[in-house]
């Protein structure tokens, strides 16, 4: 196995642990994520699949397919396994996160949310559905009415990253709000 895809191979595990809370020793831990998956986006992925990939029942790793990468990337709130090779996250510290949080599975179309980060950053984002926004207001910020961007989760006190962001007919781009100390996030009602 290339060193560089092993080297994506364990963080990809790391995240998964991460946002599990818990690392993935046991038998019962790969069932557990098998359902955790499921339950949160609706996906199936085989805890024997999820075994072979942390090396559990031999010393050696498993490559996967692509499309088990993939929902695997999504459940760290990737879009798949391309857009979590691509984003340089080298800087990122690590460590949990025990701030309030909210997934895309858990809103609805229309639904809206204020955005704040510092230095005084206030955005406005409608839910489109499946994992789109759109930007509604933005005041002190780079984000501009009527851009588009995907997202899976929203967590306070921590960087929200938006992927494939199209901004005024720029080509799409990552972006990152509240790279240092976060954003904060309220559900706002459907009439501003």
């Amino acid at each position: 196995m290339d060193k560089n895809i092993h080297e994506q191979y364990a963080l990809l595990r790391s995240e998964v642990e991460r946002v599990l809370g818990l690392p993935l020793r046991q038998y019962g831990d790969f069932v557990r994520l098998e359902e955790n998956i499921m339950l949160r986006h609706r996906e199936h992925i085989s805890s024997t699949t999820l075994r072979r990939f942390w090396g559990y029942q031999s010393d050696q790793v498993s490559e996967l397919r692509e499309a088990s990468l993939d929902i695997l990337a999504h459940y760290v709130g990737y879009k798949d396994w391309k857009h979590f090779v691509c984003t340089d996250i080298s800087d990122v510290q690590s460590g949990r996160s025990d701030g309030r949080k909210t997934h895309v599975s858990e809103l609805r179309s229309g639904d809206m949310l204020r955005l704040l980060w510092n230095p005084g950053r206030d955005v406005v984002v409608r839910f489109e559905g499946q994992d789109l926004f759109t930007v509604l207001e933005s005041k002190k910020s780079k984000l501009r009415e009527g851009d588009t961007f995907h997202c899976h989760t929203f967590i306070d006190d921590m960087p929200l990253v938006l992927t494939c962001l199209v901004s005024q007919g720029l080509p799409p781009t990552n972006y990152v709000c509240g790279q240092k100390n976060g954003i904060r996030f309220f559900h706002l009602s459907k009439e501003l």
